[in-house]
């Protein structure tokens, strides 16, 4: 299984819709060819896909991911997502996520989808962070109930934004760990100079490099993640010049 795993893209209406498309037409070129020599299995995006939940912003993410999936042959049943502080539509905590919600809609009705013996979930930590409450993340305890969907046999992958370490009710995320149902997490919002793999209990953790990090010092990618036949993880870096 090999999952191209993107966060933080942040499209802004800040940039005209020409430098937009010269920006993002460059960003999909470098994934392409990174990809070429390889089968993609799954695409995963863990959140950010905007700067202030703005519905052009969204609009203009759907596109380009439009073009990604074509180009890479997958339909958008290939596509697994979740949600970022920056999707919100305010600033103040509890913000609605109406915009995403209805981009998410464009692409799946489901936060569970499956892909042989892989279960994709995605769970939100963002219900009460929006732009300015960046780090105020939380689980949502119902959504532990998602990995009843995931048999035995079956390897399970969680999409977060917040990396685990970050949340504030540990004790929902040690349930998820205790469950032994999900084997890799796959998470974003740190904006990482390289893909950035380690061990939380016995899940494998990925935090991505950010697509458009919020320093131009820092660096921007993304990560070609690839799960063999024994379960080993590891992370190809995809460094995107801008």
């Amino acid at each position: 299984m090999k999952i191209l795993h993107l966060t933080d893209l942040h499209f802004t209406y800040a940039l005209s819709e020409v430098d937009s498309n010269v920006k993002w037409k460059k960003i999909l070129g470098f994934i392409l060819k990174a990809c070429k020599r390889q089968q993609i299995d799954m695409v995963a995006v863990t959140g950010d896909f905007c700067c202030h939940g703005a519905e052009v912003e969204f609009r203009r993410a759907e596109t380009f991911l439009n073009e990604l999936l074509e180009n890479l042959n997958l339909s958008k049943e290939n596509l697994v997502m979740c949600q970022g502080n920056h999707d919100a539509d305010g600033d103040e905590e509890g913000a609605s996520f109406e915009h995403y919600q209805e981009f998410c809609s464009r692409f799946t009705e489901s936060a569970v989808c499956k892909n042989d013996h892989y279960v994709f979930i995605s769970m939100n930590t963002c219900s009460k962070t929006s732009l300015l409450l960046y780090e105020n993340a939380v689980l949502v305890p119902e959504e532990v109930n998602l990995l009843n969907k995931v048999d035995c046999d079956e390897f399970g992958i969680v999409l977060m934004h917040h990396p685990p370490e970050t949340i504030n009710n540990q004790e929902i995320f040690e349930k998820i760990v205790e469950s032994g149902k999900v084997k890799l997490i796959l998470s974003g919002h740190q904006h990482m100079s390289l893909p950035r793999i380690y061990q939380a209990g016995n899940v494998v953790v990925v935090g991505g490099m950010a697509v458009s990090p919020h320093r131009q010092w820092m660096a921007s990618g993304g990560q070609i993640v690839e799960i063999d036949e024994k379960g080993n993880v590891k992370a190809e870096a995809i460094k995107l010049t801008i």
